[in-house]
């Protein structure tokens, strides 16, 4: 069984054994290609793509123009390789889209998707409140994000059976702040970045890891399980997916 490890743990870990080495991972800072760390020169520039522009302009096809909120009782779609196609029956395996169907709670994610908004997963009505996420996905927001219903990973066939990170994984990087759990009791898995805080006041219990320049963990002792096998699968567009080898030199002598 693995101890839960808060935040400001992992923080003190980065701190004492990294110092300022590793620079946090912005959204103007270079793209580095997934499990490479490779660069690429944007044509439009001659210099090299940020974060933000690669997955606006190589990766994530047409942005969503603007706020979007998913809730667990209402159907949602939206293809971002054809965004004019809005019935969900049309979505090919080779698009980047997202379709959560409210009649089985089950949220379809497709590649890179970016919305040039506030991002809102929510609960339904009553007890309606899980949002099942199936396939690999890695979601840009420019504004906020808040996440107010269970985020739970499942494969197509209903099992969970390694299902999380290596079959399904959703990451989520907000250009602005996240909000883990304004209420109470929420289950969650994914890969979660912001760039100016990650707020979770309640007692959530997330399984993955959170990466920001500020945590608020409230008063109400959040659980973060972080799991070792997240880093070799993180989703295509996430962004800190590369290797970063830090060398120490502990002693040395001459023979």
């Amino acid at each position: 069984m693995k101890t839960p490890l808060l935040p400001i743990d992992i923080l003190s870990i980065y701190k004492n054994s990294l110092g300022d080495r590793v620079p946090l991972p912005l959204l103007d800072h270079d793209y580095r290609e997934l499990g490479t760390g490779r660069t690429y020169i944007n044509p439009m520039t001659g210099r090299n793509y940020t974060h933000r522009e690669y997955f606006r302009d190589v990766l994530a096809g047409t942005p969503h123009p603007g706020n979007v909120t998913i809730r667990a009782n209402s159907h949602f779609f939206y293809n971002a390789t054809r965004p004019l196609d809005t019935n969900p029956a049309n979505r090919l395996p080779t698009d980047n889209y997202i379709y959560f169907n409210a009649d089985t709670n089950v949220l379809e994610i497709n590649g890179p998707v970016q919305f040039n908004g506030d991002l809102t997963l929510t609960r339904g009505n009553g007890n309606d409140r899980t949002i099942h996420y199936t396939g690999r996905g890695c979601w840009l927001v420019l504004g906020n994000v808040t996440l107010d219903a269970d985020l739970l990973a499942m494969n197509p066939n209903g099992t969970t059976v390694n299902t999380f990170p290596v079959n399904n994984i959703l990451g989520i990087m907000a250009e602005g702040s996240m909000t883990v759990g304004s209420q109470s009791q929420l289950r969650m898995m994914g890969a979660f970045y912001a760039q100016q805080q990650i707020r979770s006041s309640k007692q959530t219990i997330t399984l993955g890891t959170f990466v920001s320049n500020y945590f608020d963990m409230g008063k109400n002792v959040p659980d973060i399980f972080q799991v070792p096998e997240l880093a070799d699968n993180l989703p295509l567009g996430m962004i800190g997916a590369y290797p970063i080898l830090v060398f120490q030199q502990v002693s040395w002598r001459e023979r």
